[in-house]
């Protein structure tokens, strides 16, 4: 699994990560101003194999990241259990 962003779906899928072998893509419409909050809570909530989560804002309290992605997460209709 990886998560990403882009404004071009269509050629991130046909040219990002194209030594793996991935069999579908999901495309969530964000507004732009949003993308980075998203795709962090996404990737916080999800530890896809393929993501490098070093680069990721940092959150002292667990329970608050949690919540907070769950937060963004259900905001654009996503429910992941933990």
């Amino acid at each position: 699994m990886y998560v990403g962003q882009s404004n071009n779906v269509a050629q991130r899928v046909a040219t990002g990560h194209s030594d793996k072998d991935f069999d579908e893509a999901v495309c969530v419409l964000v507004p732009r101003e949003q993308l980075l909050v998203v795709e962090t809570a996404f990737i916080q909530a999800l530890n896809p194999e393929y993501n490098q989560t070093s680069n990721l804002p940092k959150h002292s309290n667990t329970s608050s990241r949690t919540a907070h992605t769950m937060e963004v997460l259900e905001r654009y209709g996503w429910e992941i259990d933990y």
